[in-house]
């Protein structure tokens, strides 16, 4: 029987839809995945936007699908549709959409706040405020990060507001574009609740202190005790020589990934050998090589070969069969399949090696970063290298804005042409601030602030 061309129509809007949302989950995985360039998502993030295109093009008909779609769906479905009312400048149908949708969690509203921050006009900056006061708590945290990047923020949001909720990426999302200049926290109660070391958001408040200069980040170094580990990364992109005793103390006691990554971010060559004994640790090993890496430079890597795992439902039935009395598929010279992986070495031998064979050309009073003296060029270096170790990128992008005081705020998870545009204006701002400073020293927003001894 022939299809007719509203049918015809109704599925190719469906597929879209469904691609589309595949693509925008799949990319944030490809974001999180260690082991490719950040580049990578970009052929992803274009697939996207010839289907949000289309769906655009099919106006009423396509945003209906899309509606009936999203409202059925999940998180993915819901960004594409919320995009697509960007798109449209539909303002009041997104408010209708949001309030008739009921969050089970904070995290949940991720996908709507992404979609805001991507298409949104700012003439909806003021809509959504004058609705904000209908909507429910879990609802305003959808749209808070982007009245607060448009300055349509009041005084209205409290510390107890922020504080329920218990998802520390998400509050990290939230903080990242409120600031609390524009708003009436109570600086001592957000102190207060960073100190908190059993609760992982208390590294979103610690960040978010900082980066407005609130608290002194001498004062977390002195109280270490009390904050969460996932903390001591952000301290550390802020840090002075004194926090050097409090890190080396930390790895007789609390050795941790964190604890390593703020070690590699602090620069001191003095937590080289106490970085090196976590190798022997499987725990932190991983997190102790890439320390390594980011203080000294040093190119020691190794290939490892990888066994493929396997779904028993990916399997065709001959494989299955075997693959059940132990035997695994094999490739065409008999042999099971494999990866070879390139990654930096975490054989204490091979970094005890370099460092004795190098520790005579490096300066213990300097600050270092990949081998050299730390700069803001280094720092940038390190957010453009194509296979950066993605979690510290999130850590350089900070220590660019606290430490050197950079004009511009590089966001590690913006689409990579975006990504591209920011690098492009930080490595000019670093070429005309460059002879402002020293390379090895400290500094806290672009003032000298501490010198090794």
């Amino acid at each position: 029987m022939a299809t007719s061309y509203l049918t015809f129509l109704s599925e190719l809007y469906e597929e879209h839809m469904e691609e589309a949302a595949f693509l925008y989950e799949h990319r944030f995985a490809l974001i999180e995945d260690e082991e490719i360039s950040w580049q990578d998502p970009h052929e992803f993030e274009q697939r996207f936007e010839a289907h949000l295109d289309a769906l655009v093009i099919g106006e009423t008909h396509a945003k209906k699908i899309a509606f009936e779609m999203a409202e059925g769906g999940e998180g993915p479905e819901r960004h594409v549709y919320i995009r697509l009312l960007c798109r449209h400048d539909l303002c009041p149908d997104f408010l209708t959409f949001l309030s008739n949708t009921e969050f089970e969690d904070a995290s949940e509203t991720l996908a709507y706040s992404r979609a805001l921050l991507c298409e949104a006009p700012e003439t909806w900056a003021t809509q959504l405020q004058s609705e904000i006061a209908n909507l429910s708590q879990l609802q305003r945290y959808a749209v808070l990060p982007f009245l607060a990047k448009s300055n349509a923020l009041d005084n209205s949001i409290s510390l107890a507001f922020l504080d329920q909720v218990q998802d520390s990426a998400t509050l990290t999302h939230l903080l990242s574009y409120i600031s609390t200049g524009a708003t009436q926290f109570n600086r001592d109660m957000l102190a207060k609740l960073s100190m908190d070391k059993s609760a992982e958001k208390s590294a979103a408040f610690v960040q978010h202190l900082i980066e407005h200069q609130q608290v002194d980040p001498s004062y977390y170094a002195t109280y270490s005790d009390h904050l969460h580990s996932t903390a001591l990364p952000w301290l550390a992109c802020a840090s002075t020589p004194d926090l050097t005793p409090t890190l080396i103390q930390k790895f007789s006691s609390q050795p941790s990934n964190s604890l390593c990554i703020a070690a590699g971010i602090h620069g001191s060559l003095d937590t080289v050998p106490l970085l090196i004994a976590q190798l022997s640790n499987d725990e932190t090993s991983k997190a102790a090589a890439y320390a390594l890496f980011t203080l000294t430079g040093a190119p020691l890597y190794t290939e490892q070969t990888q066994e493929e795992t396997y779904d028993e439902d990916e399997l065709f039935p001959v494989e299955l069969e075997k693959f059940k009395q132990g035997e695994k598929p094999k490739n065409a010279e008999g042999k099971p399949f494999s990866v070879t992986c390139v990654g930096l070495s975490q054989k204490p031998e091979d970094w005890t090696q370099w460092f004795q064979q190098n520790q005579s050309n490096l300066d213990r009073t300097q600050r270092y970063r990949f081998g050299k003296p730390a700069t803001a060029r280094t720092t940038i270096s390190g957010l453009r290298a194509p296979l950066a170790y993605h979690p510290l990128r999130a850590y350089f992008a900070y220590e660019l804005l606290v430490r050197y005081a950079a004009g511009t705020r590089f966001e590690p998870s913006a689409e990579v042409p975006r990504q591209l545009s920011q690098l492009a204006a930080l490595q000019n701002w670093s070429a005309k601030t460059e002879a402002q400073f020293t390379p090895g020293a400290w500094y806290r927003f672009g003032q000298l602030c501490g010198v090794a001894t």
